[in-house]
């Protein structure tokens, strides 16, 4: 069975990005301080998969989702001592 493709800010119609990274629609996306989430995230290079935006009516898909071979997200490989291993996929 395929699994589903999962929604990320990545294709999201409704997520900025000034200074921090948004949602149009006041969603928050972290629990922090206004629920945006630090830009440091899509500098990482972190997938941007978000909880919220799984089931969220005001999702709106501004292309297809990016294909895995393309997306340039890191991976979690393995903990060591208490860091996370990361590589592109």
């Amino acid at each position: 069975m395929k699994s589903k493709t999962k929604r990320t800010l990545y294709e999201c119609g409704q997520a900025k990005v000034h200074g921090r990274i948004y949602c149009s629609q006041g969603i928050a996306l972290s629990r922090e301080g206004d629920g945006s989430l630090d830009i440091k995230y899509l500098a990482d290079g972190h997938s941007l998969i978000m909880t919220v935006c799984q089931t969220c009516t005001e999702f709106i898909r501004i292309g297809l989702p990016v294909a895995e071979k393309d997306r340039g997200w890191q991976k979690q490989k393995e903990k060591k001592h208490g860091t996370t291993v990361r590589e592109s996929i």
